[in-house]
């Protein structure tokens, strides 16, 4: 299957992810998400690369939050996604992550989504 978007986050953050899922898939996108995208008794990482380095690449949500910044797997999918020209959009959901990312990322614009201040995400 092809895929429009890919969703790039931490499992930490899935009830985020899921958010994020619901309105992209809002605008008739098809959404590849690990979790959901990944049939069982798949190899994980060969179905990461066969979407990101297919001929029809998908652009890349990055959800910058704290638990991705730390991920070793976001990391990794934002390094292949690059590497394989895909679009990137990164989505700022804390400011200390935008820094964590900011060696990788530092040249793409990102959407900020930060939440005001007292205010749920």
């Amino acid at each position: 299957m092809e895929y429009d978007v890919f969703i790039s986050y931490s499992r930490s953050d899935a009830a985020l992810c899921d958010a994020v899922v619901r309105v992209v898939e809002g605008f008739d996108l098809k959404v590849f998400v690990d979790r959901h995208s990944i049939p069982g008794g798949a190899e994980w990482e060969t179905e990461l690369r066969r979407v990101l380095t297919g001929e029809n690449r998908p652009a890349v949500i990055v959800l910058m939050t704290p638990a991705s910044a730390q991920s070793e797997w976001v990391g990794r999918e934002v390094a292949l996604a690059d590497e394989n020209d895909c679009p990137i959009i990164p989505v700022k959901y804390d400011d200390a992550a935008e820094v964590a990312f900011r060696k990788q990322l530092g040249a793409v614009h990102h959407l900020d989504a930060t939440a005001p201040a007292g205010s749920d995400p």
